[in-house]
């Protein structure tokens, strides 16, 4: 490079989108909702959709509760994201990999970004399964949950130790053996990619497709250029608006092992009620989730008050959890 000579900016943003495209980016795991392109505001209402119901027996001629589809409207402020590299021409003319390496690092602290902001909103995913080991069985016990009727657009998401326990499973070998996989892929559960990445929590699995979560794009990446003559120092940078944000909880499951949770949430039933199929547990990484209640033991609810050593089991750990039982 020319002392005071400046990169075209069509050139860097070609290498920046191509190097996005060869890495694990979150963008090919969600939607991409460019309605705000063009649109006055920089905060944007978002509803998060929620299924909430449950199967019963019924009596011949009954019918059992219909269950209901409701929605959660977020205000979520459109972020301005920006890559920057500052170099001087000296750095250039000592060493001409300087620039280029600059320019080179610039996409993962963008890919970075946007990874930290989707994980974040997968942690937000509201229902799960949960199992005392990870198996085969397990994931495709969380898909049938979901009930998703089209499921070629499904993935399963997790951490190394997930990866670790999966490939000693019999079901998960069998399946995978000769198979051509993609990028970052190591294998299929039911005909779905099973991907790996450091920032799913331990002892979780997140199991979703692409509707879940969305980027809404206010503006794609956009490159700028500075040049002080009189100090000869240069800057680049690479800026792009943008939310990421869960939009659909019905697209979506949580996997989860005992070694995951830290609680369960209290919880009050009326009296002479049965307890609730369902329980919520926090866990490590302080998100929530809601499973299956499986308790302890068989509790009362015919006293009003602090029912006594109350616990659920979760993923095969026994969890204490405060049931109130309160008046009608």
């Amino acid at each position: 490079m020319a002392t005071g000579t400046i990169y075209n900016n069509v050139v860097i943003t070609d290498r920046i989108n191509n190097a996005l495209k060869t890495m694990l980016e979150t963008r090919t795991l969600m939607t991409i909702d460019d309605s705000l392109q063009g649109a006055d505001g920089l905060t944007q209402k978002i509803k998060k959709y929620t299924y909430t119901g449950t199967a019963q027996e019924v009596n011949k001629g009954g019918t059992a509760t219909a269950g209901s589809v409701g929605y959660v409207d977020n205000d979520y402020t459109v972020k301005r994201v920006q890559a920057k590299f500052v170099y001087n021409d000296d750095d250039a003319l000592q060493d001409s990999g300087f620039v280029q390496t600059g320019i080179d690092g610039m996409p993962k602290s963008v890919v970075n970004y946007g990874n930290d902001k989707f994980f974040g909103e997968l942690a937000k995913f509201g229902f799960g399964v949960d199992g005392a080991t990870f198996s085969y069985d397990l994931i495709v016990d969380a898909i049938a949950d979901m009930d998703v009727e089209d499921e070629n657009g499904l993935f399963i998401l997790g951490g190394n130790d997930f990866k670790k326990a999966i490939r000693k499973d019999p079901d998960f070998k069998s399946a995978n053996q000769g198979e051509i996989l993609f990028t970052g892929q190591i294998g299929n559960v039911a005909g779905k990619p099973v991907l790996i990445s450091k920032l799913v929590p331990t002892g979780v699995v997140y199991v979703f497709t692409r509707e879940a979560t969305k980027m809404f794009l206010k503006k794609d990446t956009f490159v700028e250029q500075g040049h002080n003559i009189e100090t000869k120092d240069n800057t680049i940078t690479a800026d792009q608006y943008v939310i990421i944000a869960l939009v659909d909880d019905t697209k979506a499951r949580k996997v989860i092992l005992g070694s995951a949770v830290a609680s369960a949430t209290a919880f009050n039933v009326v009296q002479n009620a049965e307890l609730p199929t369902e329980v919520e547990v926090v866990l490590n990484d302080g998100s929530k989730v809601v499973v299956p209640a499986v308790y302890k033991a068989t509790y009362s609810t015919a006293t009003l008050g602090l029912v006594a050593d109350t616990k659920v089991t979760v993923g095969g750990k026994d969890i204490a959890v405060a049931i109130t039982v309160v008046a009608e």
